[in-house]
């Protein structure tokens, strides 16, 4: 016999196993004819062949050569699918297609003629994707993800494991591709193992990455019902709120006063005693903010007109002994609950807010409160402050009660343009063993100021879940979740605006016999200042990183002529800016 009338010869046999098969065939028990290169179709196939397959597992059994083999032996249906592409598919092809269809879900599925659910998979996916991408070119995501997933914590449980479920079907589908991908692929036995590998590596990864992300999520539901939404009825009921059925929810509302209440509970400490007491003022049209420090151990702190604790108190909260100051209202209200605030959920809370409003004049409209001890973790999440730092500052130690020497300091800050972590932004704040409490006020609002300039929206959504723990436990505040969306747009117009500060030090008043009246008086010229535009500022010099080396001398800009200074009046809000 021969080989089939118009059949190209090639280097293999005709009929080996066959009568009459040529001397040194090798038996497969089925015909099989060589070609110098093997059909890509059937209609490719010679006439006369017509019957016969192109097998390409054969090339690698028999040295390379091409090789046909009836319809008839191959058992059961064509395992490449009805539509599968007719192409030999070796390793690479399967290692790449794998990768390809995990970056492009189901293009992996299309090439090995899985074409049905493969264009679903391919044309879910497109869409998924353009809505992503028409979301971030042409609408906002920030008020997107603010309004409908923040301001909604409910929605994160069924986030979370709806993503879960995502990761499982991709590595699934993932799987699916190499399996079907194989079906018609010559491998070796080593590289069956690899492919395997590459393929359960990749799906583990993906599982693993979505149920972080479902965990993440979950965290987040968790931190926005721990955070906001706090006791707001320690508010005062004509407290100024955003209407948010209003395109500008700010637009019926030119200033509001938010409470910034630093505190130090701890395991050692009984109660809360407020630590940083800081008023801002914000303008709402311009973001321009007026920041007001006020010391912790300032005395004669008024109660409300006509109030029981007014009667009974008429110079204010005073007691001999210098222990009955601002910061000790906090217990106050705890130790009297059912004297002076009966029906209160937080007694402490609402009497430090009163004493706040008492000394300022100001209404106190919304509440955050930052237990320090999980500030460092806030500052390490947003990636550290920058922040100028005028003198070495001691970190650790205290002053010797008999000897007034500094004891126990571990290290120290040292001066210069510096970029500090969490840590050492705390001991910035709070060191004082060779200072005193109104140096300290000075520091805090340069880290309050430092804090709001640098932690724009993009480093907040980089850090998100870092953001998260550390808010979990050491936030809270009296802000609805329904009005998220309006505080992140008052945010980032602060960001832009001017920000002042007064501090209430030893040299604007006496603590220990404050005049409030002459207090309001400079509160009242502080906002007027703050309602003026921003002047420009000057360049600022590099930034070098803490606690080791020395400030670079080196600016951005060209060098500014320094004019003759004078000292700034303490009774004067400050641009924060300038003193910081």
């Amino acid at each position: 016999m021969g080989p089939p009338a118009g059949a190209p010869m090639g280097s293999g046999t005709y009929g080996a196993g066959q009568p009459g098969a040529q001397p040194g065939g090798q038996d497969h028990g089925r015909v099989s004819v060589g070609y110098a290169t093997p059909p890509r179709s059937r209609q490719d196939i010679p006439p006369g062949m017509n019957d016969l397959r192109y097998d390409s597992r054969d090339d690698r059994r028999d040295g390379g050569e091409q090789r046909y083999r009836p319809e008839s032996s191959f058992d059961g249906p064509d395992q490449r699918g009805r539509h599968a592409t007719d192409w030999d598919s070796g390793f690479d092809r399967v290692v790449a297609w794998t990768l390809l269809g995990g970056l492009l879900p189901g293009s992996g599925l299309v090439v090995s003629g899985r074409r049905g659910i493969g264009w679903i998979i391919i044309s879910s996916w497109s869409m998924a994707i353009a809505g992503a991408v028409g979301l971030v070119l042409f609408g906002d995501p920030i008020r997107f993800f603010t309004t409908q997933i923040i301001s909604h914590p409910e929605r994160m449980t069924p986030l979370a494991f709806g993503c879960m479920t995502l990761g499982v079907l991709w590595a699934a589908h993932l799987v699916m591709t190499n399996i079907s991908l194989r079906r018609f692929a010559a491998l070796t036995g080593l590289q069956s193992a690899m492919s395997w590998v590459l393929v359960l590596t990749l799906a583990a990864g993906g599982t693993g990455a979505a149920v972080a992300t479902g965990k993440w999520m979950q965290l987040g539901g968790e931190t926005l019902d721990a955070t906001f939404g706090g006791d707001a009825g320690a508010l005062s009921t004509q407290a100024k709120k955003p209407d948010v059925a209003k395109a500008d929810p700010w637009a019926g509302t030119a200033r509001v006063n938010v409470l910034l209440l630093g505190s130090d509970a701890g395991a050692d400490r009984k109660g809360i005693r407020p630590d940083t007491l800081i008023v801002a003022s914000i303008d709402t049209k311009t973001g321009n903010t007026a920041m007001f420090s006020l010391p912790r151990n300032l005395e004669h702190v008024p109660f409300p007109p006509g109030t029981p604790q007014a009667e009974d108190y008429p110079d204010g909260y005073y007691c001999p002994g210098n222990t009955c100051m601002l910061n000790a209202l906090w217990m106050f209200g705890e130790e009297h609950k059912d004297k002076y605030y009966k029906g209160e959920k937080n007694p402490g809370l609402k009497a430090t807010i009163q004493g706040v409003e008492q000394t300022l004049g100001l209404q106190i409209d919304q509440y955050a409160m930052l237990n320090l001890r999980g500030f460092m973790q806030f500052v390490d999440a947003i990636g550290g402050t920058t922040i100028n730092v005028k003198r070495a500052l001691p970190v650790g130690g205290h002053k010797d009660a008999k000897t007034g020497r500094e004891v126990g300091v571990t290290s120290y800050i040292k001066p210069g343009k510096r970029k500090l972590d969490g840590y050492q932004t705390l001991w910035y704040a709070r060191s004082r063993s060779d200072s005193d409490d109104f140096e300290r006020m000075s520091r805090q609002r340069c880290v309050i100021a430092a804090i709001t300039e640098q932690a724009n929206p993009t480093n907040l959504a980089l850090n998100l879940s870092g953001i998260m723990k550390a808010a979990r436990d050491n936030i809270s505040t009296s802000i609805r979740l329904a009005e998220v969306d309006p505080w992140v747009t008052l945010a980032l117009r602060v960001q832009t605006g001017k920000i002042t500060s007064l501090t209430f030090t030893n040299k604007v008043i006496a603590s220990g016999d404050p005049d409030f009246d002459r207090i309001k008086e400079l509160v009242d010229n502080a906002l007027i200042k703050s309602s003026k535009p921003a002047p420009k500022t000057a360049a600022t010099p590099s930034v070098s990183s803490a606690p080791s080396g020395k400030p670079s001398a080196s600016s951005s800009t060209k060098k500014v002529k320094p004019s003759a200074t004078t000292e700034q009046d303490p009774e004067e809000a400050a641009d924060v800016r300038a003193v910081c």
